[in-house]
């Protein structure tokens, strides 16, 4: 299973990075094939609900997709430069994405109540 400790005892502060716009997603770079789908997760839960994540191992890299971009900032500062399985990672946000996918509450109650008739 992964590990995760800081890379450094700055608190994971390093050389200033050029961030992508704030998006709900973010990238997550230097994966390395030791990390697998549940232990991205389990990290970066605590940071908020995550929407998706995915795991490119031809790129050595990850995205997670949080509910907010308030959340996927959070993970970004807290977690770069933290080691994942074997490797210090980086992280940026990645691409903006929509709002997350889900029904209006309003929408909901009605299609329950059309199925139910």
């Amino acid at each position: 299973p992964a590990q995760q400790r800081r890379a450094r005892g700055d608190g994971g502060a390093s050389a200033p990075v050029a961030l992508n716009p704030p998006s709900r997603a973010i990238w997550i770079g230097n994966v390395g094939d030791d990390v697998s789908k549940d232990d991205v997760e389990r990290v970066f839960a605590p940071f908020g609900l995550i929407e998706s994540v995915r795991i490119l191992p031809a790129k050595t890299c990850a995205f997670v997709n949080f509910m907010s971009i308030h959340q996927a900032t959070a993970a970004l500062h807290e977690m770069q430069g933290v080691v994942l399985g074997h490797q210090s990672v980086r992280i940026n946000y990645g691409k903006p994405q929509p709002p997350p996918k889900l029904p209006p509450l309003g929408e909901a109650l009605l299609q329950q109540r059309r199925t139910s008739a």
